[in-house]
């Protein structure tokens, strides 16, 4: 009896050759502390393979593959991480799978929280374009395993009150029209630090006031933070910063 093989037959078997599969555990290097984190660093790593599961299913593709707890980013209460984890993995430069074949010798980094906003961050487009999801950031509800709302908001509370007398000072400088103190309190409120909230129309006023203060000391980079924290802002964020510049202006001008 004659058999006949099939190319048809034959080309998924060669396809498959090589991938992981829904039963293959992926051989995360785990850096000191991560363990600490228990059921939610183990949940937090089932998100990330539901989240890009290319990664399981070529696994054999990685060079490695590293995950460890990492500080909240961005560390702003539009994220809100202050308890984060990160994962890291590089593709072989020869893989064999059509996916990450995509990304050939490529290091690719995630990053996971909970927090004010639970989901996962990566900044590079290939990275995140063969694990289907979005530049930057993709929301993810069960990463609030790693940082609940009520731990962020707590840990927020806390950094406003010690940082309340500091912030008081630097305002009242700028207000003086001090450039650099200007400057620092825009940037304070750009991201959510040194005992400022985390204020984007106030970071974006501050910058149009550094802008109209015609001082020699103002440069290029003042104009590109104009650009970039107006332009973060909707139409109406907009309007409500240029409204807050004018008053704003009408101080510092005033003494």
């Amino acid at each position: 009896m004659r058999f006949r093989f099939s190319l048809a037959f034959l080309l998924p078997l060669v396809l498959l050759s090589g991938c992981g599969g829904d039963d293959v555990a992926v051989p995360y290097e785990r850096a000191a502390g991560f363990d600490a984190l228990g059921d939610a660093g183990a949940q937090a790593l089932a998100a990330f393979e539901k989240a890009c599961p290319v990664v399981k299913r070529e696994v054999g593709d990685l060079e490695y593959i590293k995950v460890q707890p990492a500080l909240g980013y961005p560390k702003t209460p539009d994220y809100g991480w202050n308890r984060a984890v990160s994962v890291e993995f590089k593709v072989k430069d020869q893989p064999t799978g059509v996916g990450l074949g995509l990304i050939a010798g490529t290091e690719c980094t995630f990053d996971m929280g909970g927090g004010f906003r639970p989901g996962l961050h990566v900044m590079r487009s290939d990275c995140a374009e063969v694990c289907g999801v979005a530049k930057g950031f993709t929301a993810e509800p069960k990463l609030a395993v790693l940082e609940s709302r009520e731990e962020a908001e707590a840990v927020e509370k806390k950094r406003l009150s010690e940082g309340a007398a500091a912030l008081a000072e630097l305002e009242k400088k700028a207000l003086s029209g001090d450039y650099q103190a200007q400057r620092n309190l825009a940037y304070s409120f750009a991201i959510g630090a040194d005992g400022a909230p985390y204020e984007p129309v106030k970071a974006c006023a501050w910058r149009a006031v550094i802008i109209a203060s015609a001082s020699s000391k103002v440069g290029d980079g003042d104009h590109r933070n104009v650009q970039h924290n107006c332009g973060k802002l909707d139409d109406k964020g907009r309007q409500q910063a240029q409204v807050l510049a004018e008053q704003i202006l009408a101080r510092v001008r005033g003494g």
